[in-house]
């Protein structure tokens, strides 16, 4: 299917012409500026190369806010495979109060042929589940209204990450193809319990013969009061589990946080390069962009937001972890009793 409008470069002359009858351009307005892109995008699309003519169409748009720029956009979306992305910018140039009626037919034209190419994904917790899973699609948080819910997505690999306290996060990675609908079943599993047994430690006793007031002296002791041993059966202390298990969560939770961290950052660089595209000098950037940039801004601070809690969980993992082989130890205890004819002491190290 031919997705370039060939009716573009005549309503693009239509509009440079409205836009002149105010006041002549000078060569390097805006204007004439949007112009030479458009032109540029058109060249390149009419070459075959859609990621090419893709950035100067943007940059068209950025520079006119006309609908003619938007739906070429949309239509090099489309072209690669972005049919999702196509299908919001095809919705935002129908909300134009620019747009011609020739135009808005042709994007609803384009709309229902591109509807059966956008996959849908709709993410579900099991019953086992619990309530307060904290779910992220490809570094967005997913609410109440979005779970459970077919998602537009375009095609290729996204990224779920779900978490919940005392729980083993999971990571998710879902290829999705041009039109699949596919549903996936979040499931975690509580965090491992410490099952290392610490061994016992050793006790012993020993009974010294005491001679009493009736009894004639002993010249040596009898073997049967030499040292006898035995040993504990009791395993470590509560405290010593409790830590280390503790340790074990948050080094589940260090690794989604890190993973996160990773995820967001990569969508934050991806909206700044988009904004850059779009606005190469700042000061000059269109009031519309600004959704853009505060979400650049949001991920790039998720991102170091996440980096700092792996940081802090894997320390404070280490933390547990060390205390729990330490109290595992008990201190060196000795007692002594007292009975008819002999002194008994008890040691336990």
């Amino acid at each position: 299917m031919n997705h370039r409008f060939v009716r573009l470069v005549a309503v693009w002359s239509i509009f440079l012409a409205s836009s002149s009858a105010d006041a002549q351009p000078s060569v390097s307005s805006p204007q004439q500026q949007a112009k030479a892109k458009f032109e540029a995008g058109l060249a390149a699309l009419d070459g075959g190369d859609p990621s090419a003519a893709l950035p100067f169409f943007q940059d068209a748009w950025t520079l006119s806010s006309k609908p003619v720029a938007l739906i070429n956009v949309a239509v090099c979306e489309a072209q690669l495979g972005l049919v999702a992305t196509a299908s919001r910018h095809y919705q935002e140039a129908l909300a134009q109060p620019s747009i011609t009626p020739a135009q808005a037919r042709e994007v609803k034209s384009q709309l229902a042929s591109n509807a059966s190419r956008i996959p849908t994904l709709r993410v579900r917790l099991d019953e086992k589940t619990p309530a307060e899973t904290t779910v992220l699609l490809d570094g967005t948080p997913m609410t109440a209204s979005t779970l459970d819910t077919d998602i537009r997505l375009n095609p290729g690999t996204h990224a779920i990450i779900a978490s919940a306290p005392d729980y083993v996060g999971r990571l998710y990675s879902v290829t999705l193809k041009e039109g699949a609908a596919r549903t996936l079943i979040v499931s975690l599993q509580l965090a491992p319990q410490s099952q290392v047994e610490c061994a016992p430690p050793p006790s012993s006793s020993m009974a010294i013969p005491v001679p009493s007031p009736t009894a004639k002296p002993m010249s040596h002791v009898p073997a049967a009061a030499l040292p006898t041993s035995s040993v504990a059966t009791t395993g470590p202390t509560a405290l010593s589990s409790h830590l280390r298990t503790g340790a074990f969560v948050t080094f589940s939770v260090a690794g989604i946080a890190a993973v996160t961290g990773a995820v967001t950052g990569r969508l934050a660089l991806d909206r700044s390069q988009e904004l850059r595209q779009k606005c190469p000098i700042v000061q000059q950037c269109d009031p519309a962009l600004q959704p853009i940039q505060a979400e650049a801004k949001a991920l790039a601070d998720g991102s170091t937001a996440a980096f700092v809690l792996a940081g802090a969980a894997f320390a404070g993992g280490v933390t547990m972890f060390l205390l729990s082989t330490r109290v595992a130890k008990p201190s060196p205890q000795v007692g002594v009793t007292i009975g008819p004819g002999t002194l008994s002491v008890q040691s336990r190290f």
